[in-house]
């Protein structure tokens, strides 16, 4: 049906499981953010071994590409971008906050937000797991001061870059190797310097599989970005619900807590707005006593 708000196509359309249904629609040149602010929570810079840039050059990037919320994530080190985000005078367009991709060599990488420098212990207080398996690391983890949410990165990378398929992970039973696997984590990189397409057999039913079980845990998209010329940092990205777009507001323990709650959309460039029957948002519960279940879908594209 037309009649879209501001000229755009508005349409009620009634799937069933396992339908597939191509629409043709025209999409305003434009999207509208209100209300978010959006983060990348997998950048590197040449504080990790295997980077080329800068700090300065990641954030600056970050800021011109609109991300409000570029978040640094070395390996077995621990930064924050917020000084350089001040150094710029940029405070106005971007927050900066520290955390840790912490890098096995034998079962997966991961990162934890947020996590504090320490500048006394090594590293700046990475997270110690040599000698150790992931159940005891995550719960150490999940004891930390911050209380950080954890995010399982690229979990079904070749060698040990993946925890996933470290761990052997079954969709079916939705477990692993029961003395690697620990589902102790809050988010999963569905999305890692790639899309939907790429991920549709890979990835995404992996976060299904723990969806269906009653397991809440969420999806983000990051760049994973190394060299800035070829993975470009906010591509693709996490955008987040706070109802404000003002990243002077922002703390590191607000941001946790909306990734932790779920309030957060992946965006490539397309931006989904999805609402439930009674308002509901990404991260709501729908309860519907009737079906079928009838969601709001707006898309945006720039």
């Amino acid at each position: 049906k037309d009649g879209g708000v501001d000229g755009s196509d508005a349409s009620s359309i009634t799937l069933t499981a396992g339908q597939n249904l191509d629409l043709v629609v025209d999409l305003p040149l434009e999207v509208d953010s209100s209300g978010l602010q959006c983060g990348d929570f997998h950048i590197h810079t040449r504080q990790s071994a295997d980077a080329p840039d800068a700090g300065l050059l990641k954030v600056r990037a970050a800021v011109a590409d609109g991300l409000e919320i570029p978040v640094s994530s070395e390996h077995e080190y621990i930064i924050d971008f917020q000084p350089v985000i001040k150094k710029l005078g940029l405070t106005r367009w971007a927050f900066g906050m520290p955390s840790e991709e912490f890098t096995t060599f034998t079962w997966g990488h991961f990162g934890v937000i947020p996590i504090q420098p320490r500048p006394d212990r090594p590293n700046r207080g990475a997270v110690e797991w040599t000698g150790k398996k992931p159940p005891e690391v995550f719960h150490t983890i999940a004891q930390l001061p911050e209380k950080p949410v954890l995010i399982i990165n690229h979990p079904r990378s070749d060698g040990f870059g993946g925890y996933f398929s470290s761990v052997s992970f079954d969709r079916t039973t939705v477990s692993g190797d029961p003395e690697l696997y620990s589902d102790e984590y809050g988010a999963l990189e569905v999305f890692n310097d790639s899309d939907f397409d790429e991920n549709r057999t890979k990835i995404v039913p992996d976060w299904f599989a723990l969806l269906n079980s009653g397991k809440k845990i969420w999806a983000v998209g990051s760049s994973d970005s190394h060299g800035l010329r070829t993975s470009p940092t906010g591509y693709p990205r996490t955008c987040l619900q706070f109802g404000h777009d003002d990243p002077t507001k922002l703390s590191a323990y607000a941001v946790r807590d909306s990734l932790r709650a779920g309030k957060a959309t992946i965006s490539g460039g397309l931006y989904l707005t999805v609402r439930g029957p009674g308002g509901e948002q990404p991260g709501d519960e729908v309860k519907s006593s009737t079906r079928p279940v009838t969601l709001q879908v707006s898309v945006q594209c720039p």
